[in-house]
Formats: structure tokens, sequence, C-alpha cells
């Protein structure tokens, strides 16, 4: 051992001597050494050791190799450290440790190979700055860390490792620690497993960060990324752990990635990925193989600040007991939230979106395939059992679900307010809600604009709400809403007049609020609205505020079928398709094309202005009825149109074939109720009509137009085929 200041000089010429001790240490430093151009070789003990402590310690062109533990330095102050290369293997203890040698610089100018057999790679703990000149180097470690860095600064251009591993850490140690450096850190393979910690923890500090060792874990997390506040952190190794999962946790700064191609979370009682208060930082999963699933836990949650991007192929999250993706209060950013599958079982909701910006959002695609009331999977996963509401949206843009089952949720199938955008593909909403007002579609929150933007639904199917198929409500905004190849079925009660909940197929209504009114267009086309409690297409245009002027509904309704009872008898169904305006609101319509409207209560076509409103549309080419008696209408007209209370009504109806309704075919009627003058101009023409079934003997004709007191009507009809 060196004499405290001893100088240990080099040979001049020839090659280093070396240093070796089988029972020991091969060199210990004292306080303020300088040694030069030797060969720390084999030895039982560190290559070189000493926590003297001191200033003037200086160390050059000095490699180490062999087998055992490298060096050991500790205390040490504004040191000058510098080595050739640093490669020993078999080492049973910590490869290199250094710890608190503030003010100090340590390099490694040539290879860098460490390989434990029992214990930690490097670690590096307030060790001043520290470097490896080479890209080549590797550690590995069995029995503890691979790498640890604390409080230590990255010289050059930062530090670059080829590899660096970790199996069966001790301890709940991690297989890989960065907190607090300073200074890039790039890890370009290796392998973490069976960590008994955290596999990879990245905690503080703003300098970039790149570690691409595969993970394999089945204990703590794979991966936390915390209190980061810039710089960026990119994971691209494979993840594979059924431990607790991926945790991003108050990061204020900077972005962090996850690009690995397989990311593969089974876990019990956690959540697969948790990120939480990263308020300014960016959290991306790319490259897709997101692969979630927790039995008594969230599958992934994003809550409390930053943005949040998940894209590529075969991303998937599957949850037992616990909702399987919960982002509030967190942005969608650019890219969005792209899953192949999302299901969950039980818990209280499947999916919840809450302020999530106006820049992306959540896409599930499916795969494609079956996905109908009897199909037994769909692709694009299943939520159902719900205790609450299966998928809920508030202040989110763009939602598109493909391929989904949503079945027996406690409350509404799909309910959302401030929803901009949304596309249903090939959905099945069953059995949603036990009680009024829990429907399959409800964005109906009061003096809200709910939905707004472009929404279609296409091939989807509603079934066996407690109430409403669709319950549509805008007090604001405009919404293009398309509905194609859809059926919405079953809101009937069950046994025929019974107490019970059920109600529309379609509700859509258009409405005021704050001065400001809603615009709302329906096309409806090549759908099925069956067995109804109450109407098919239900198209209300109000102002339920009480200001002035109502809320404006524009509604297509073409080439779809109405079977109000399907189950023979009397119905218990209202209207197959309502167009009504009211308390100032305006409706513009066409019904047109629908080849089957059959078994419905009352009027089956209803169209109506009353309190102020304005309706102006057509009905063409309709078939309304068959020859089964009062299939056209049990107890009312076929198609009814009525102006009352100062209402204006402009309708052409042509085209259409009526048969076997109760009452009038068509009616045509102005009412003054409260003093004012409706208005109402029809054009009724090359209908054809079947007399009506029962008029109490008292003359019916088939098509008639009336006008009580006040009522200013204009009508003309010719070319039909009517039976008076």
């Amino acid at each position: 051992q060196p004499v405290i200041g001893t100088q240990i000089f080099p040979a001049i010429g020839g090659t280093k001597p070396v240093i070796t001790n089988s029972a020991g240490t091969a060199l210990t430093l004292g306080s303020g050494n300088t040694v030069r151009g030797v060969t720390l070789g084999q030895s039982s003990g560190p290559a070189l050791s000493g926590n003297a402590g001191g200033t003037g310690l200086v160390i050059d062109d000095v490699s180490i190799t062999g087998t055992g533990r490298a060096m050991t330095l500790a205390n040490y102050q504004n040191a000058s450290i510098s080595f050739d290369d640093v490669t020993r293997s078999n080492m049973t203890g910590t490869g290199i440790s250094l710890t608190s040698l503030n003010g100090s610089t340590v390099a490694i100018t040539a290879a860098l190979t460490i390989s434990t057999s029992s214990g930690a790679g490097v670690v590096l703990s307030n060790a001043g700055t520290f470097s490896v000149s080479q890209t080549t180097g590797t550690i590995s470690a069995t029995g503890g860390v691979g790498l640890s860095i604390t409080g230590t600064t990255m010289g050059g251009s930062g530090l670059t490792l080829a590899s660096v591993s970790s199996s069966n850490t001790a301890d709940g140690g991690p297989g890989l620690l960065l907190k607090n450096v300073t200074g890039a850190v790039a890890v370009n393979a290796g392998t973490i497993t069976n960590a008994a910690g955290t596999a990879i923890d990245v905690d503080g500090g703003s300098s970039n960060v790149a570690i691409g060792a595969n993970i394999t874990s089945s204990q703590g997390n794979a991966i936390v990324v915390w209190r980061r506040t810039g710089g960026s952190v990119t994971i691209s190794g494979t993840v594979t752990n059924t431990g607790a999962g991926i945790s991003a946790l108050n990061n204020t700064g900077g972005t962090i990635t996850f690009s690995g191609t397989s990311k593969a979370i089974t876990v019990s009682d956690s959540a697969a990925v948790t990120l939480q208060n990263n308020s300014g930082a960016t959290i991306s999963f790319t490259n897709g193989g997101l692969a979630l699933s927790s039995t008594r836990g969230t599958g992934f949650t994003a809550t409390g600040g930053g943005t949040v991007i998940i894209t590529g192929l075969n991303n998937t999250i599957s949850t037992s007991a616990d909702v399987a993706l919960n982002v509030s209060d967190t942005v969608i950013g650019t890219g969005g939230l792209q899953f192949q599958s999302i299901s969950a079982t039980g818990g209280v909701n499947g999916i919840v979106l809450d302020s999530t910006g106006t820049t992306a959002g959540l896409s599930v695609s499916g795969i494609g395939g079956s996905c109908t009331l009897g199909s037994s999977t769909c692709t694009g996963g299943a939520i159902s059992d719900t205790s609450g509401d299966a998928i809920t949206l508030t202040g989110t843009i763009s939602p598109s679900l493909g391929y989904m089952r949503i079945a027996d949720s406690g409350g509404h199938g799909i309910t959302g307010t401030a929803v901009v955008g949304m596309t249903l593909n090939t959905v099945v909403i069953q059995g949603a809600g036990d009680a009024r007002p829990e429907s399959g579609l409800y964005f109906a929150t009061a003096n809200a604009n709910n939905l707004s933007g472009t929404v279609t639904i296409t091939n989807s199917i509603v079934d066996s709400p407690a109430f409403r198929g669709a319950d549509i409500h805008n007090f604001s905004g405009t919404l293009n809403l398309t509905v194609t190849g859809s059926t919405f079925s079953n809101t009937v009660i069950s046994p025929p007049g019974g107490l019970g909940t059920g109600d529309d197929l379609m509700l859509i209504r258009a409405d005021t609020f704050g001065g400001q009114a809603a615009v709302t267009r329906v096309r409806v086309m090549n759908s099925q609205f069956i067995n109804s409690e109450s109407d098919g297409v239900a198209a209300l245009a109000q102002n339920s505020s009480g200001s002035t002027g109502g809320g404006t509904i524009h509604l297509t309704v073409e080439g779809s079928t109405f079977n109000g009872d399907s189950r023979g008898g009397e119905p218990f169904s209202d209207n197959a398709i309502v167009a009504w305006a009211t308390q100032g609101g305006t409706v513009r319509f066409n019904i047109e094309n629908n080849p089957t409207i059959v078994n419905w209560r009352n009027e089956t076509i209803g169209v109506r202005s009353d309190n102020s409103g304005s309706v102006q549309g057509t009905i063409s080419g309709n078939t309304v009825g068959t020859a089964m008696a009062r299939s056209g209408s049990w107890t009312a007209q076929g198609i009814f149109l009525n102006s009352d209370d100062s209402a204006d009504l402009v309708v052409r109806v042509q085209n259409n074939t009526v048969k076997s309704t109760f009452w009038q075919a068509i009616w045509a009627n102005a009412a003054d109720g409260t003093g004012g003058t409706p208005r109402m101009d029809v054009v009724i023409t090359n209908n054809t009509t079947t007399s009506p079934i029962n008029t109490s003997g008292v003359y019916l004709p088939s098509i008639d137009v009336q006008g009580t007191t006040n009522a200013q009507v204009c009508a003309k009809a010719e070319g039909n085929a009517a039976q008076a």
C-alpha cells in the first residue's frame, strides 16, 4: 500500500508493470497519490481500492484486467482519474463502485468490459464526471444492478454503451438505475431479467436517455420514469412483465418514448400502465405490440396532465375487474391512441376519456370478421357487465370504435358530453342499463353541446336498452350525423302493456341555451328500426330555455325499414318517424324510399309544427302498411301532418303507398289551439291509399285535409289512387 503522497512511476519503455494479489486488493490508495503506467491484474479483491479521501489523487495510463472486482473508490475530491481499458470478469461483488468523488473526473479511454457472477456491474454515486470514450463497452451483472448512476455527470458527448445486462437482482434492487444524471446516456442493447425491484428506473434529470435493453421481469415495475424536467427518454427494448407494469410519474417536461416492438404486461393487482401528473411531458408508445392485461387493476391509466400517444399495430387491453382505459385531464397527442382491441369485464366503466384535448382521439379498429348479436367474439374487444356506463366520453375528440361489443352495462352503453366527432363501425351495444334514462347511446346532458362535428354509425346494432336506443340532445353546436346499415331494436316492454322503461329507438333533439342554438343534420340510410315502445326515429327542434328562436334539424330518412312490433298482435309502439318543430324550432326533412313501415300504434309517419315552429319537407316513395289489417297504423293515420299555434308547415307528399290504417291513410290538419294562426301548405300527389279500417260509422276519406279556426291552409291533391 503506497504511503500518503507516494507516486508510482511508469517504466521507461517496455511493458507496463503488472500488479497482482491473489490474497486481496491489487492496489490500495491513500490520499494524494499519483499512479501512472501500470496494469492492475489478477486479484481476489478489487484491483484498485481507496477511500482515504482528500484531494490530489491522480491516476493515469492505468489498465485493469483479469478477474475479480475492478475498483472501489470513495470520498476523493477533485481527483483526476484516467484508465486505458477496464476489463474484468467473474466478479463477486460490485464491478466498479465510484462514490462521493465530488469535483473529480473519471475517464476510461479504451475498452470497458465488466461481468459479475454475483454482484452489481457499475455503480456511480455522486461520482463527479464520468466518461467512456469507446461505444463498445459492455456490462453484465448477475445478482445485482447492471448500471446504477446517481448524481453524476457524463463527460464529453455522454456515455454510450453497447449493452447492459442484469439478472436476478436482490433486495428489491433495480436492473438499471439512472437518477439525476447530467449528460446523455445511451445503452444500445442488453437484457434486464428477473429484477427484484424495478427493471429500469429513470429518476429526474433533463438529459437525453436511450435504453435498448430487453426486459423480462415478474416482480415490481418493468419501467419507471419519474420526476424528469426535460430532455428525452427512449426505451426501445422489448418488455415482458408480470409484476407492476410501466409507470411515468410527476414528470414536468421532456419526452418519454416506449418504442419496443413488443410490450407485453400481465398484472394482477395493479395497473398495467400508469401515467400520472406528467404536466409538460409527452409520453409515447410507438411501434405497436402494447399488450396489457390486468385481472384486478386498470389496464392503461393516464391522469393529471401531459400528453399521451399510442401508435402502431396489435395494441390491446384486457381487464377483468376495473377500467381498461382511463385518460383524464391528459391530452391525446398527434397520432392518437391506436388500439386493435379493448376489453373489460366488470368494474365501474370500461373506457373513460375526460378532457383529452382537441388534437386527436381514441381509435379501436378490430381486424374485421363478424360482430353481430349472435357472434361469440368481436375483434375490437368487448366491454361487458360494468356497474356504470360502459364507455364515458367527456371533452374528447373523434373517438372511433370498430368491431366492438358493449353488453349488459349497468348504465349507458356509450355516453358523453362535449364530444367532437365520433365513428362507430360494426359495433354492438346490447342490454344497456336497467332504468331511465339509461340508453345504448346517450348524449343528452342538460344545457350542453353534447355531440358535434361529423359522426358516423355504420353497420352497427343497438339492442334492448333500458330506455332509448340513441338519445342525442344538443343545446348548441353543429352535428352532422350519418347512420348507415345499422339496426336499432327492442326498446319495447315485455310483456306488452307491462310497466317498464322503454322509449324511442332513436331520439334526436336540437335545442337552445344561453343564446346559442344547436344545428343538427341527420341522415339515416338503409337501416332497420324494430320493436319500439315509443318512436322509431324522432327528430325534435325546440327551445326549452324560453329564449328567442330554437334549434334546427335537417332530417333525411331513406331506404330503411320500420317494424314497430314484430311479435304480432296489438303493437305498443308510437310513431315510426317523427319530424317535429316547436317553441321556435326549425325542421327541414326528406323521408323517402323507405320500403317497409309497419306495425305502429299511432301515426306511422308524423310531421308536426306548433308553437311558432317551422317545418318543411318531403315524404316520397315510402310504403306504409301491408295487406294485413291495421299494419299501416293500429289506432291512427299512416301519414299525419299537423300545424298548430302560429306555426308554419310546408310538406309535399308524393308517390307513397299507404295501406291498412285505422283512420285516414293521409291526414293533413291545421288547428288553432292557443289563439294563433297556424299555416299549412301541402301538396299530395300520386299516392296509393286504402280506405280507413274503422270510421265509427262516420265517413272518412283515405286522404283528408282540414283546417280549423284561424288556420291558413293551401292544399293541392291530384293523381292519387285513393279510395273514399
